[in-house]
């Protein structure tokens, strides 16, 4: 068992608290998905977990287990050694069957762990060799912050696999709802309420699906019943009301003493009922408090007609730099269509789809791009408002920080530099950009790679809903099956249409 108590963790900057008083146990064959909005703490607790230094946040806590072998994934992959020094250079024994199974598993050449610095691998190369150093060291419990970041389908399918298989906890942080739906039997949902002021954390021992279905059950019985408890009260003070009225006027008009001692007597009963009532609404069920999904809005576009050409691109050799990539590539965007293109990692995919961008560039097509690298299309001095409108258009900047809002940014965000919000404010904001723009494409690589499984439906109904053509690269099976009619997967021969889903 892995334990920790008390854990409490304070943004510097803002002094706000991430996480308050947070305690928790890991056992054995746990599978915990931590999921929330970003900037709720969850990859700041992955780290703490580990021992590795947070520097942007102030945190206490206390260890109950000791002497456990801990191994961490991190979301981003920075190492100044060679790739084989980062992979084998802290191993004086391994186990080469188990390592030979990974290799195989990863679908990593032996030949690419050389003396070449690990920094010139792409990004899911960078993923594959930080796994499986992370697994050699047959740790005790495993922390992993978005594994499937830069995954091909091969490579994630297997890591789920083994995932499954192994009996030491898990602790990840994901925006993949297939991967969270397929790995985790807990989940620990981080959120920001009251106007993103107070943490609240809540463990859930159930999987993704019984989650969604127990959480919202949970919020319509407690609000059913706070609102009946309510309507209660309202009806008793109005019948308190009239009650105390009739009394207090028959006391003021009567001449008697009899009747006036029992109109006292009646007033007192009735001020009783009174303070019934007061204990009632000390004793009322409170209304679940809960950190609603992002509201993803794209503008109405006029509706497209079917036979209008948007892309129509031809491309021989595709290369970067002197490596070939792929041959005799051939693509088509008709109309409203949706296509995604899937495949290995190093394929090609993103040079693709810049090459798509100079070809819409050159016919003037009106379309977005939404980069993985985000610095490439955004200046990074500005900040959220200046990026989507005029700064010095009031009205503009009204709008655009009631809707920077509905993205959950606070006003304090909305005026930081791009270069300083985090991956997942700025592909907020790319959403928020495509919402200020009538548009008639959308170009994106790997847009929910930074977005909540919680906001993930709101996106889709977006995007389901956006009268023009989108074209996609992206792993994200959930992403795929709920928007896209037609599936390609690159090939070094070319672009093959997968005929069924993923």
């Amino acid at each position: 068992m892995f334990e920790i108590r008390n854990l409490n963790i304070i943004q510097n900057k803002q002094m706000k608290v991430l996480v308050d008083n947070l305690s928790i146990q890991f056992h054995h064959g746990d599978k915990v998905a931590l999921i929330g909005e970003e900037g709720t703490g969850k990859s700041s607790v992955l780290k703490i977990l580990c021992g590795i230094d947070v520097p942007y946040v102030s945190h206490t806590y206390e260890f109950k287990t000791e002497n456990k072998i801990v191994s961490y994934v991190p979301q981003h992959h920075f190492d100044h050694r060679s790739i084989h020094d980062y992979l084998l250079g802290d191993f004086e024994m391994m186990d080469y069957a188990f390592f030979y199974q990974l290799l195989d598993g990863m679908n990593i050449d032996e030949a690419l762990i050389d003396n070449r610095p690990f920094n010139t691998l792409s990004g899911g190369e960078k993923v594959k060799i930080s796994l499986i150093k992370a697994l050699l060291r047959r740790p005790d419990i495993i922390f992993l912050d978005e594994p499937t970041n830069d995954l091909d389908l091969d490579a994630l399918e297997y890591l789920e696999t083994l995932l499954r298989e192994i009996e030491i906890p898990v602790v990840f942080v994901s925006h993949d709802i297939r991967f969270i739906e397929n790995i985790a039997n807990t989940i620990v949902h981080f959120e920001q309420i009251r106007r993103r002021t107070v943490s609240k954390v809540t463990e859930y021992r159930m999987d993704y699906r019984e989650f969604l279905s127990y959480r919202q059950g949970n919020i319509d019985n407690q609000n059913r019943l706070a609102k009946e408890q309510r309507e209660a009260i309202r009806l008793a003070e109005e019948k308190y009301e009239r009650v105390h009225d009739r009394v207090h006027h028959e006391l003021n008009k009567t001449k008697t003493d009899t009747v006036g001692k029992n109109l006292k007597d009646k007033m007192r009963s009735v001020k009783s009922v009174e303070k019934r009532i007061e204990k009632q609404k000390e004793n009322l069920t409170d209304f679940v408090e809960f950190e609603e999904p992002i509201n993803f809005i794209l503008l109405d576009s006029p509706k497209m007609h079917s036979s209008k050409r948007l892309i129509d691109i031809k491309i021989d050799r595709l290369m970067i730099g002197n490596t070939h990539l792929a041959s005799d590539i051939s693509l088509q965007l008709i109309g409203p269509q949706r296509k995604v293109i899937v495949g290995d990692n190093g394929s090609g995919k993103s040079t693709l789809l810049k090459e798509i961008v100079k070809s819409c560039e050159q016919d003037q097509i009106n379309f977005a791009y939404m980069p993985q690298t985000y610095e490439d299309i955004f200046d990074k001095d500005l900040t959220p408002i200046e990026i989507l409108v005029d700064a010095r258009d009031k009205n503009a900047v009204s709008k655009a920080m009631t809707y920077l809002g509905s993205l959950k940014f606070t006003e304090a965000e909305m005026r930081q530099s791009f270069k300083d919000l985090s991956g997942g404010q700025k592909a907020k904001l790319f959403f928020g950009k495509m919402a200020f723009e009538p548009l008639e494409l959308l170009i994106m690589d790997e847009p929910t790679r930074n977005i909540s499984p919680l906001s993930m439906e709101t996106l889709i109904e977006s995007l389901k809903g956006f009268n023009g053509a989108i074209l996609a690269v992206s792993h994200d099976r959930h992403l795929i099956d709920s928007v896209f009619e037609e599936v390609y997967e690159l090939k070094e021969s070319g672009l093959i249409k997968i005929k069924q889903g993923i």
